[in-house]
């Protein structure tokens, strides 16, 4: 069991992120002071998100590969949004170390969890392929996504997970800020919602 963890840059709105593995909680805290007073390549870091998993040498391998583009020469630096780098940690975590959590927003979060994540390749839907934003049946924004894969869509040249995207066109609608949400049930593909498709298909 290791952990992988997260920290923002204090600078460029955050948008360079430091990415680094700790074998314990203790050790994590230690990296964290660190990249808070000594900085990492000249920048100054901010802890952001941590997780713990069985898997965690591997998970950073696979980040690699997925987010090379993303990677800052043959550095732990990223250009990337955050929260896609953590929904990407998401899926692989077995506790939340970083933020702590609230009682109330760990069950939250297991709420969310119970069900299954569903794949938008076995909803028919394939890369290049348009998803409309819908906040509901009588109120429709004209924001349109590209599918990229199961895990990111784009928007505008930027990537994002099909969540983190729901957040921001919500707050562009009710200027509210929205923490837990399921993406699938704001975006719709050939005139029906992704969480419908689902459930015809029996994946929810």
């Amino acid at each position: 069991m290791g952990i992988i963890y997260i920290c923002e840059s204090t600078t460029m709105d955050g948008t360079i992120l430091k990415v680094g593995t700790a074998d314990n909680e203790k050790l994590l805290e230690e990296r964290f002071r660190k990249h808070r007073v000594d900085g990492y390549r000249g920048l100054i870091f901010n802890p952001y998100f941590a997780v713990s998993t069985s898997k965690y040498e591997s998970v950073e391998e696979l980040m690699k590969k997925l987010f090379s583009k993303s990677r800052i020469a043959d550095t732990e630096l990223y250009i990337l949004e955050k929260e896609l780098l953590k929904d990407f940690f998401n899926l692989f975590a077995e506790k939340v170390v970083y933020p702590k959590q609230s009682q109330s927003a760990k069950e939250k979060e297991e709420k969310q969890q119970i069900a299954p994540k569903v794949k938008r390749s076995d909803l028919g839907i394939k890369y290049g392929d348009h998803l409309a934003f819908s906040l509901n049946e009588k109120h429709s924004k004209n924001f349109f996504v590209e599918n990229i894969d199961d895990d990111v869509v784009r928007y505008e040249g930027n990537d994002y997970s099909l969540s983190r995207i729901a957040k921001i066109f919500l707050k562009e609608c009710d200027g509210k800020e929205h923490e837990y949400l399921n993406g699938n049930d704001y975006f719709i593909f050939n005139g029906e919602k992704l969480s419908d498709i689902a459930k015809e298909k029996g994946l929810r």
